[in-house]
């Protein structure tokens, strides 16, 4: 009877640890996934709304619904900024990263941290838009460059999709490429 028993909590052990394995990573699974999701829906989604903005005759904005509510798209501070509409952009390099993410399975709302950087921005005002002393001085006048930005990202589960229902302005922040610069002049000093 002895062994039977002794055979019998073996057996539930075992059984036990396999459970708490499989549950671990079923668990692992799941938050790997949600987070690989969110983190594509973010930087795909913030780099279709700059698409929108900088290059809308190349872009479609009804596109913009695949990754942000209807609501939001009402309200969003960049695709209402018609000083972007004055100028003729020709080239812009805009890069969002993620700085913070967590999301358990069962949740259906998750705030994200992301930092938005326009390294690069070519355009000039439309000739409508400039006045007549710039036209005979055959002056042009560059598009201004967006600030790097920190914002908070407020996502919803909606219909077992991620969907971006609002953008909320944290920071402004410097460049980080001149405080590279910076350390490769004192190392050269050296």
């Amino acid at each position: 009877m002895k062994t039977i028993l002794r055979l019998l909590f073996f057996w539930i052990k075992v059984l036990s640890v396999l459970l708490i394995i499989v549950a671990v990573a079923g668990c692992s699974f799941f938050v790997a996934m949600d987070i690989t999701n969110l983190m594509i829906l973010v930087k795909d989604g913030m780099t279709m709304r700059a698409n929108v903005k900088f290059a809308s005759e190349d872009y479609d904005a009804d596109e913009l619904t695949k990754f942000f509510t209807a609501e939001y798209l009402t309200r969003d501070d960049l695709l209402n900024n018609v000083v972007y509409d004055q100028y003729e952009i020709e080239d812009y390099d805009y890069d969002t990263s993620v700085e913070r993410v967590w999301c358990w399975p069962w949740q259906d709302e998750v705030t994200l941290v992301i930092a938005c950087v326009q390294h690069e921005m070519d355009g000039e005002l439309k000739d409508e838009y400039l006045t007549q002393e710039q036209v005979e001085r055959g002056e042009e006048v560059p598009a201004p460059k967006l600030e790097n930005t920190r914002y908070r990202v407020y996502c919803q589960r909606i219909d077992d999709k991620w969907t971006i229902t609002n953008l909320e302005f944290m920071e402004n922040f410097a460049d980080e490429e001149p405080a590279k610069e910076e350390v490769s002049d004192t190392q050269d000093a050296a």
